[in-house]
């Protein structure tokens, strides 16, 4: 499967933000600088600082394919197993997806993956109607027949994250802008503690005078590298008594734990970082370490539902 969309609007956010410059006096590089409305003449002249820009001509892209293996319900059980193989890039307009437009004059150059771009993913699930005394009448048929197991495993590629650094370029942003990428930045083994490689990285700043080369817009771009993939398995036992005089109308017990393995997914790495103004390899402590969750530990609740 294919999807485009084009001419797409998107707002971003720090369109008034000055452009890369030793001068740290960024208000008389932004672009509009000063206000005034002469239908209030009485409002005097005011000084500009964040605006935003509505614009048009935004583009996305999804590529997917879809794999399915479905067994109908029969004989108590049905099971399926599904796997998507996906690709979702676009411009970001910083508005949607959380990343900052780094440079305002050209938003184009932000293209990478869409914040919920997820490679790869495989789900599969279950229903079973466990067959023990299930013809059986009674109280022992009541007690020990109508339980159901239910679960679902998932297996989901990590988001994609953009790293970033302080803003050194003395634009007056209210948003971090990226370092200059130069290495891969990926390692074999990631861990909770590191997860990619900070010195694939390199400052940009316009405050060391000796390095002005490093004046300038972050080559790293959006979306780049990949974080935690998620592994999850949710369960559930259900027990269903049938109400008389007719099996029209049941009574359904249900326990049900989600995350049922208690196992962690965690969130987005740190970013880089530096520990003195004249540092240019990232040198702060505790970069690229995951201190977050992504989502919830395990969680067990305990239901009745009606089903007429």
């Amino acid at each position: 499967m294919w999807v485009a969309g084009t001419d797409l609007s998107g707002i971003i956010q720090n369109w008034n933000t000055a452009p890369p410059s030793s001068n740290t006096n960024f208000q008389q590089n932004r672009p509009v600088q000063y206000f005034y409305d002469p239908l209030r003449p009485q409002i005097e002249v005011r000084q500009v600082g964040h605006l935003q820009a509505i614009v048009n001509g935004l583009n996305s892209f999804y590529h997917g394919m879809t794999v399915s293996l479905d067994k109908r319900y029969s004989h108590g059980l049905a099971y399926g197993f599904y796997y998507v193989l996906s690709k979702a890039t676009g411009e970001s307009s910083g508005s949607q997806d959380g990343v900052p437009v780094q440079n305002p004059g050209n938003y184009r150059e932000g293209r990478g993956p869409l914040g919920f771009d997820r490679r790869h993913m495989l789900v599969g699930n279950f229903v079973y109607e466990l067959p023990w005394l299930k013809t059986t009448k009674g109280f022992t048929g009541a007690v020990l027949g109508g339980w159901q197991i239910n679960g679902m495993i998932a297996f989901r590629s990590g988001f994609p994250f953009t790293i970033t650094q302080g803003d050194d370029l003395n634009t007056g942003g209210f948003t971090s802008v990226r370092p200059d990428r130069i290495a891969d930045g990926r390692i074999d083994n990631p861990t909770r503690k590191l997860w990619y490689d900070p010195t694939a990285f390199q400052r940009v700043t316009c405050n060391i005078p000796s390095r002005q080369d490093l004046c300038h817009y972050g080559s790293a771009g959006v979306g780049i590298l990949n974080g935690p993939w998620q592994r999850n398995m949710d369960l559930s036992l259900f027990k269903n008594f049938a109400i008389p005089p007719t099996e029209s109308l049941k009574l359904q017990l249900r326990l049900e734990a989600f995350n049922a393995l208690n196992t962690p997914y965690f969130g987005i790495p740190a970013s880089v970082g530096f520990a003195s103004v004249n540092s240019i390899t990232p040198d702060a402590p505790r970069m690229g370490e995951i201190r977050s969750l992504e989502g919830p530990m395990r969680t067990v609740q305990l239901g009745i539902k009606l089903l007429w």
